[in-house]
């Protein structure tokens, strides 16, 4: 075996492994609405005689996801200019006024015989090297989204938390549940829960609607959101496989919501870690 492939797969056996162990807990994190005509299953629904917006959130760090039906006979748009999420508070533009570029680019793989005090690479080590070719595309964002009738757009860019760390409080509530791959073993389930008065996270969608590219006589929609719920668990009571009755294994997920995300925080930020005595911040 080249040195090359052996690097490789020494590499993609230490990440497994890497992964393995940061995976051990997760957080997941459950949403809710204070708007009255959404309402929620899987994820939210809005819905009127024009259009329907389902939210799905469901991704590591969460996502603003939705998709925008319209229902009526006739174009609808979307004003990205007069639309934002906003986050705490804070605004996030949907469309900023610049154009921007894109090059495609040729990679390969390389294995250096010896060091170099340019590229920190030790003797043998392999390393991915770029080589940008010279054509290039500007594209201009789109400011308004054009939905035909009867058809829908799909929208997915902001996450729901901009750190990948969440530290829930060391004196976090907890019970001894059991634990979904193996429910004759107990797991600890930590649960912090929160009212929108003083949940961490609240956020707002504000979408302005048209039904000419002018955006003449322009309406919009506002729905808000906020964290009401977050648990940390043991990874195997997340996510687990099992036999179904025909002894195939199946993949089971039983947090799994439009309405929520997760996150796999770092071991010293667990609660478990945290709490044990001697640690200090």
């Amino acid at each position: 075996m080249s040195s090359v492939r052996f690097y490789l797969l020494f590499s993609l056996v230490v990440s497994v492994l890497l992964v393995s162990g940061c995976s051990s807990t997760i957080q997941v994190f459950e949403t809710d609405t204070n708007n009255s005509n959404i309402r929620k299953e899987d994820g939210y629904v809005f819905e009127n005689d024009t259009m329907k917006i389902v939210y799905r959130f469901w991704k590591f760090r969460g996502l603003m996801a939705f998709d925008v039906y319209n229902k009526l006979d006739v174009p609808l748009y979307i004003d990205w200019k007069r639309s934002s999420f906003i986050y705490n508070s804070y605004k996030m533009n949907y469309w900023i006024d610049e154009e921007t570029g894109s090059a495609s680019s040729q990679y390969y793989s390389h294995a250096y015989n010896e060091s170099s005090e340019n590229v920190k690479v030790s003797k043998g080590e392999a390393v991915v090297v770029g080589v940008q070719r010279s054509h290039s595309i500007t594209v201009r964002s789109e400011r308004r989204t054009f939905i035909p009738p009867k058809s829908a757009y799909v929208h997915a860019k902001f996450n729901l938390l901009p750190s990948v760390n969440f530290l829930l409080d060391v004196k976090t509530p907890f019970e001894d549940v059991p634990r979904n791959d193996k429910p004759k073993r107990e797991t600890r389930l930590y649960t912090a829960e929160f009212e929108i008065e003083n949940s961490p996270v609240v956020f707002r969608n504000y979408l302005t609607f048209s039904l000419n590219e002018e955006i003449e006589g322009e309406f919009s929609v506002d729905h808000g959101f906020y964290l009401s719920k977050v648990m940390e668990m043991d990874y195997r009571h997340f996510k687990y496989n099992e036999k179904d009755e025909n002894g195939n294994l199946v993949e089971r997920r039983p947090f799994k919501k439009g309405a929520s995300f997760y996150l796999y925080p770092a071991p010293e930020n667990t609660v478990e870690y945290r709490a044990t005595p001697g640690f200090r911040n």
